[in-house]
């Protein structure tokens, strides 16, 4: 309530993001500069105790608002899972033993009977959902015998609350941003073609950059804006390690998230797992992360300005990262007596000849 009131009429309310924004100090010329770069004109923030009516520009300040909670409440849902979690697993006895995940459908019945029915009913339970899961029938009932204390029994009942009540928070959150982003939802399907990108990212991303992309002058631009590019640390001359500069956090995880979904990729299916795969053998695992994470707001922002389709380009990448490395391996077996005679490396797609033992 405290967000719809503070779109409205610009009064205070109980949103952290937009406080950072309206009580970090600037002054009011500089905050109406950064309201008409980052939602389209200068309206959409107001100097305090002059205040305007709802406008179009204060809506999108709205999404804004909206998804930075939404992003926050999914932190807390994460936090008191892992709090459940530790609960379980502080009796001595580790539930990753006997649940692949506890949040699994078969693992949150049982462990919902156990703290709700009677105990009969709860082995009930566990005969009837224990051919689903690892571990025995046996192994399930002795697990939890040992966390079948009232004082026990209290704190995982108030800890399951707390993280139902987090997860209806996000729930809520999620619905009222969907609203919300319902007059983009065509940019958000152009979006959802990019591999790894489903329709919860886009409208985070969507509500963080909107549609007109226009304040950037390239690409190098928009991803040095959201911090999501190489950082310059060279002193005298002297190039030192340096990490991603500053920019905008929340969107800098939106992409790399997106980044992480295509890396759980299993199958070299897409250009951007493949490319993703050749970065990873390079540099590591995380440093792939970002760099992918760097080519799809690139490909965002090429999307948005030019109001284009996302189309797959082959790239070869992944095949030159890979030959080279063969070929260095051939070379480095040669040096302790090692050969391979009369092979060649051959593409299967066209048979064309790459290279000659």
């Amino acid at each position: 309530m405290g967000c719809l009131l503070n779109c409205m009429c610009n009064r205070d309310p109980m949103a952290h993001a937009h406080v950072n924004f309206t009580r970090s100090g600037l002054p009011i010329k500089e905050m109406k500069h950064i309201a008409k770069v980052t939602w389209g004109d200068e309206s959409a923030v107001d100097q305090i105790g002059d205040y305007t009516p709802i406008n179009p520009y204060k809506m999108k300040r709205l999404q804004w608002v909206i998804a930075r909670r939404l992003h926050h409440a999914t932190q807390d849902c994460t936090r008191e899972s892992n709090r459940m979690q530790k609960l379980l697993s502080c009796s001595g006895t580790r539930i990753s033993s006997v649940f692949s995940s506890f949040k699994g459908k078969a693992a949150q019945k049982i462990i919902n009977s156990f703290l709700d029915d009677s105990y009969p009913e709860f082995i009930a339970c566990v005969r009837s959902n224990c051919s689903r899961l690892r571990a025995t029938f046996t192994d399930i009932v002795d697990a939890f015998r040992q966390l079948n204390t009232p004082t026990f029994k209290e704190l995982l009942l108030e800890q399951r609350k707390s993280w139902r009540q987090a997860m209806e928070r996000r729930d809520r959150l999620e619905a009222l941003l969907r609203i919300q982003m319902k007059p983009y939802k065509k940019t958000v399907d152009q979006l959802c073609a990019i591999p790894g990108v489903k329709e919860l990212a886009a409208l985070k991303i969507l509500s963080e950059i909107g549609t007109d992309l226009s304040s950037f002058r390239s690409s190098e631009a928009f991803c040095s804006w959201i911090g999501i590019c190489c950082g310059n640390n060279e002193p005298a001359g002297k190039a030192k390690k340096s990490g991603t500069p500053k920019g905008n956090n929340y969107l800098r995880a939106y992409l790399t998230e997106v980044g992480q979904a295509i890396a759980l990729v299993k199958t070299y299916t897409t250009v951007l797992r493949k490319v993703f795969q050749a970065f990873k053998e390079r540099r590591g695992h995380n440093r792939a992360v970002v760099a992918i994470a760097h080519k799809i707001a690139r490909i965002i922002y090429t999307m948005i300005k030019n109001s284009i389709a996302y189309v797959e380009i082959s790239s070869p990448t992944l095949e030159k990262i890979r030959l080279k490395k063969l070929r260095a391996s051939i070379n480095n077996a040669k040096e302790v007596g090692i050969s391979l005679q009369k092979l060649s490396v051959v593409k299967d797609s066209t048979g064309e000849i790459l290279s000659d033992t």
